[in-house]
């Protein structure tokens, strides 16, 4: 991963955080991840593995950081949430997904798509942890936000394994607002509105 994503002094700077990391835990592990936007170039977007240098780098101190998982290192990592700027949050809802104790993060999952970021809202509504481990009622909340939003539906990742008839009322009743406000109802809200009814 090294050789592939980093050049000279961000293969070094990389190399030397890992090595504090393992031996001293939490506190190398927020200073490097803090400081991964000034010792990363981004001049190489687009590797291979769909994960920009930052993001490789980001994850991989995330992976050395659980690789002994432990409450303070749980804790830590919970914490970046609460600090992230833009891209830092795009980047944690994405991992969720690989981050160990999968469950614990449903709450964070939750938090996230309460924000107004869409950013962070696309992180989420894109990845699989939503759809592997929210409930049914965080679930069709997602989809019901994402069709105020205006964001196409498809782009939902397991949307259609998804699909239950509460979810078809709730989207029957948005549907119903937008016909009544004189709004046009996007096609693909009203699709799915129907299969979800139907299943």
């Amino acid at each position: 991963m090294l050789k592939n994503y980093f050049e000279g002094a961000e293969r070094e700077w990389l190399t030397d955080a890992v090595m504090k990391i393992d031996q001293e835990g939490v506190r190398p592990f927020l200073k490097a991840f803090s400081l991964v936007p000034r010792k990363i170039g981004r001049r190489h977007d687009g590797r291979p593995g769909n994960r920009s240098p930052l993001d490789a780098a980001r994850h991989l101190l995330l992976m050395v950081i659980f690789e002994r998982p432990s409450e303070p290192r749980f804790a830590a990592v919970d914490g970046l949430f609460r600090t992230a700027d833009d891209a830092e949050a795009c980047f944690l809802y994405r991992e969720l997904s690989l981050l160990p104790q999968p469950d614990r993060w449903v709450d964070r999952c939750r938090d996230g798509l309460r924000t107004n970021q869409l950013s962070v809202f696309r992180a989420i509504s894109r990845g699989d942890y939503a759809y592997r481990h929210l409930p049914d009622h965080a679930w069709n909340q997602l989809v019901l936000k994402a069709a105020f939003l205006g964001e196409p539906l498809r782009e939902i990742v397991g949307l259609d394994s998804r699909r239950n008839r509460a979810l078809g009322r709730m989207l029957g009743d948005y549907i119903s607002e937008r016909e009544a406000a004189g709004r046009p109802v996007p096609e693909d809200v009203a699709t799915h509105a129907a299969l979800c009814l139907e299943s």
